[in-house]
């Protein structure tokens, strides 16, 4: 014996330092990944107006991006400028991989686009995420705007980085066209003389030392003494001189200007990591952090962990209660800590994090590992240390106990991607965490007890029977008044039907958290001064509202953010309530909180075709219907309405008898007013732009009255030569999966959602669109409907599973389906409970009642197991329960004991409602057990 438990001992210490060892370095996370990845390419061609840049730079592009494999949508958008390729693959698909295969199908297309097209921006950044950094310094002050950015770039796992009311400074060149004509210089010779003196190149044979050829400009005399056309210098025609831009956007907290950071993270980075190097930059930069996600990722984790410890002290002090004494009890919990650095080991192993799932995962293993070591040591007590008679008498009912929970997450095999990442982490960690258990419990166990036995025989403890009389009286009395077990059973199955039909479902993983984003939209024209001078109030507003910490604001062209972080204590709803009453006042913006509430659920409308004017008519028309639907509360537009613009049309006739080059007045035009970028300052570690600016405000009269060089050295005005006139102005076009599109979103309470998700398709069904012409509805809404099915089938399927596991241990079918019947008995007291305390329907909740499902059958089984017969008879089923009682209430208990800590965590929406749907699955499922069996049980003649 004493061999035996040395071996044993020695086994277990090697398993244990084992998972040590490979659960060091384990990753943090929050939510399990997201089911899709994406990467967003963006490219910057200045002076080019949507239709251009779709045309020589989006198509082309989504040509080429097309081909790769994985793809579910490519987005893009292109405006004034600028254009944004957003390609979102799916969750199979190796990022790396794809980042690869994206920059060689950017490269491919780049080499034939204009000059003036700036390099390609890639990052594996997702258009429908949020920041998960926002940090601010002072304006002017610490580093400006292309520096501050270019320090978070170099932080591994960032994406999109925006910058909000920063300081850039450039070289700005503002040539005298008088000047320039007089001298028969064009734009496009300064912009040549400027960028071949801005070159850096190196060449060289091998094993000779390369040479480096470095061209670059050192100081402001360097480039005015650039030799533009002949002896003429740059000096000469233009005024050079360092500037700060023409800013874009204003940055403020709470009340004060600030240059803010908003960090996005790369779609595979660890969101905690990120965090905290950008933390470390921020403060080394002298910045304010204003948000951090992986902060408060930590804070939850830590959170949960301490509520996780308390659920394993709870099962083991009440361990030791029950088995009134100290070193069986010891034993017994010590398969806590095994089964937890196992379940660690193999989620390190296997790339998974520690997120809420996963720790949500293990505080419900905390209780379900234990109670095998429960039934096995109360057998082993009540046979008087027989360690072969206790084998065999609880490893049915322990192996059966154990296979019904794993198998109620089997079907997740089969189940949607999304419901299988909802629920992964969580079916992993338990079906993990148990397997150990069942190691411990048949390997180790026994030779623990057997040896602490040996040492504790004069005082050997007998399974007690004080409360045996007064069960077999209550059970007795209720097989004779069977009535009254079945009017309980049917009085509380009866409620949950009636309050059943009321809950609401909700097929999204809730987020929660203390942040809320509201967004001001205004329409197409409105500028920067106009933005704030309107949308400015609103901020002192929110700033002095109660439970609001910080309002971070950002102002921009026709649009105004604020990022308000609120209390611990906040009434999130009630803010986003008192927010919209004051709408009305900041008219003609409209405001739009971007992250559904537990409320307002947004349904996406997304319409393709050939004409984005026409799209658009079709979308005003639609969203005018869809806005007289029951339930709608808003339709948020994403688009605009195109500001018309100022067309300079060149007489070529006329042009070509002064001697005009029209391509000449087009490029004079272009750099003239874009103001594009024409080269890179990049001395002194830093990079600036170099940019041709005018020297006087633009207007229509100072269109005309700029100069081009003509015949025989004259200058001509272009009024000689153009006119100006208004016409329709161009406005961003988008596309999706390559076709031109138009969006927005009908947002609806969360109870109405299906009833407009239908009134739509009744619409549409009613007013078709026209050929070439297709819609697609609430796609978003689908998806989670799709989830949300997923996982009530997994239930089904599970449950299936479960008797199929039942009828071949009873081999039989009047047991299986007596302890089938416990699943839903199991269910009635959540229902109650998500009705009293206002949950939702969600994944956390059905989470919770797959492995209520579990659970709910383990105590039937261990009831059953040892019962021989094949109907329920009263005295041997009464003499069973006396035995076993005690045991399936400790396990019960453990059980709730470990799960229930997490009710009070402060995410409302994830844990409290799971934690609450287990306790109360479990703790209702021990009197309908017994009001059941008093119910069917057949007494003897």
């Amino acid at each position: 014996m004493r061999g035996n438990v040395i071996r044993s001992s020695l086994l277990f210490i090697a398993i244990v330092y084992t998972s040590l060892v490979l659960s060091t370095g384990i990753r943090l996370g929050y939510l399990p990944a997201g089911t899709d990845k994406s990467i967003m390419v963006e490219v910057e061609y200045h002076g080019a107006y949507a239709e251009e840049m779709e045309r020589i730079v989006v198509c082309p592009l989504e040509e080429s991006l097309s081909r790769q494999k994985g793809i579910i949508d490519l987005v893009s958008v292109a405006e004034e400028g600028r254009c944004r390729l957003y390609i979102r693959f799916g969750r199979t698909t190796d990022l790396d991989r794809a980042y690869l295969n994206t920059r060689e199908a950017v490269d491919a297309v780049y080499v034939s686009l204009p000059a003036a097209v700036q390099r390609p921006l890639i990052l594996k950044s997702d258009y429908r995420s949020f920041p998960v950094f926002i940090a601010a310094f002072p304006r002017g002050e610490a580093v400006g705007e292309t520096e501050l950015k270019r320090h978070f770039e170099n932080v591994e796992g960032t994406g999109e980085i925006e910058i909000g009311g920063g300081v850039k400074r450039e070289i700005q060149i503002a040539p005298d066209t008088d000047k320039c004509a007089a001298s028969g210089v064009a734009v496009d010779d300064i912009v040549g003389s400027l960028r071949r003196n801005s070159s850096l190149g190196s060449f060289g044979r091998e094993a000779e030392l390369p040479i480096l050829l470095d061209g670059r400009l050192e100081s402001l005399a360097q480039v005015e003494a650039l030799a533009v056309k002949g002896a003429v210098r740059l000096g000469d025609l233009a005024a050079v001189g360092w500037e700060d831009t023409d800013r874009e956007s204003i940055g403020r907290v709470d009340g004060r200007e600030r240059t803010l950071a908003y960090v996005h993270k790369a779609g595979d980075a660890n969101t905690v990591m990120v965090c905290r190097n950008l933390r470390q930059v921020s403060r080394r930069l002298g910045g304010q952090v204003l948000y951090d996600y992986g902060l408060q990722i930590e804070m939850s984790l830590l959170e949960i962990f301490k509520l996780v410890v308390l659920g394993i002290a709870l099962v083991t002090v009440l361990t030791f209660l029950f088995l009134g004494t100290l070193y069986p009890a010891f034993l017994v919990s010590l398969n806590i800590p095994f089964a937890i650095l196992i379940s660690l080991a193999v989620l390190r192993v296997l790339g998974r994090e520690i997120n809420i799932m996963t720790l949500s995962g293990l505080a419900i293993g905390v209780g379900l590992v234990i109670d095998a070591g429960i039934v096995f040591c109360e057998e082993f007590l009540a046979l008087d240390g027989d360690l072969s008679r206790t084998v065999g008498n609880v490893r049915p009912a322990i192996a059966f106990s154990a296979a019904t929970t794993l198998a109620v997450f089997f079907p997740l095999l089969f189940a949607e991607k999304t419901a299988i990442t909802q629920f992964g982490d969580l079916a992993l960690t338990v079906s993990v965490a148990v397997a150990a258990s069942l190691l411990y419990v048949f390997l180790f166990l026994p030779a623990f007890l057997s040896h602490a036995y040996t040492r504790m025989r004069r005082k050997a403890v007998k399974a007690p029977g004080r409360y045996a009389g007064l069960l077999r009286k209550a059970f007795l009395r209720l097989t004779k008044l069977r009535v009254l077990p079945l009017m309980l059973l049917l009085l509380s199955c009866g409620g949950a039907a009636v309050l059943l039909p009321g809950l609401r479902l909700e097929g999204s993983l809730p987020w929660g958290g203390n942040r809320l984003v509201l967004i001001l939209e205004y329409p197409s024209g409105i500028g920067l001064d106009s933005v704030f001078s309107g949308a400015g109030t609103l901020e002192s507003t929110i700033t002095s509202l109660q439970d609001v910490d910080h309002v971070v604001a950002k102002y921009q062209k026709e649009r105004a953010s604020f990022d308000i972080t609120l209390g611990a204590r906040a009434d999130k709803e009630g803010l986003i309530a008192q927010l919209r009453e004051m709408e009305s006042r900041y008219r003609p913006a409209f405001f739009y909180f971007p992250e559904a509430t537990a409320e307002d659920r947004p349904v996406e409308v997304i319409l393709t075709g050939t004409g984005n004017r026409r799209l658009r008519e079709l979308a005003n028309g639609l969203s005018q219907n869809i806005a007289l639907i029951p339930g709608v509360g808003q339709v948020v537009y994403h688009y605009k309405r195109a500001v018309p613009v100022k067309n300079v049309r060149v007489n070529l006739v006329e042009a070509g008898r002064l001697g005009l080059d029209p391509y000449a007045v087009y490029a004079f035009l272009y750099w003239m007013f874009s103001e594009p970028v024409a080269a890179k300052w990049t001395r002194g570690g830093g990079e600036a732009d170099i940019r041709l600016v005018r020297a006087e405000p633009a207007s229509p009269q100072s269109v005309l009255r700029m100069k081009a060089a003509g015949l025989a050295g004259k200058t001509v005005e272009l009024k000689n030569v153009a006119v100006l006139e208004e016409g329709p102005g161009f406005d961003r076009i988008s596309h999706y999966n390559r076709q031109r599109s138009v969006s927005f979103s009908v947002v609806t309470d969360s109870g109405s959602v299906m009833e407009v998700l239908r009134g739509i398709e009744n619409i549409l069904a009613s007013s078709p669109l026209p050929f070439g012409y297709h819609a697609e509805i609430g796609r978003n809404i689908r998806e989670q409907a799709r989830t949300l099915h997923a996982a009530l089938r997994t239930l089904g399927l599970a449950v299936v599973l479960i008797f199929l596991i039942l009828v071949f241990e009873f081999e039989c079918l009047a047991l299986p389906l007596f302890i089938l019947l416990q699943i839903p008995l199991a269910f009635v007291l959540p229902v109650y409970l998500l009705r009293l305390f206002s949950f939702p329907v969600s994944l956390p909740v059905i989470a919770g009642l797959i492995l209520t499902a579990g659970v709910a059958v383990n105590n039937s089984i261990v009831i059953l197991a040892p019962y021989g017969g094949r109907r329920l008879e009263v005295l041997p089923v009464l003499t069973i329960l006396e035995r076993k009682l005690r045991a399936i209430l400790i396990a019960s208990l453990t059980t709730v004991l470990g799960v229930f800590p997490l009710f009070f965590s402060s995410g409302r929406d994830l844990l409290p409602p799971l934690s609450l749907v287990m306790a109360a699955g479990i703790s209702g499922s021990l009197p309908f057990f017994f009001l059941s069996l008093a119910l069917f049980a057949r007494r003897q003649a």
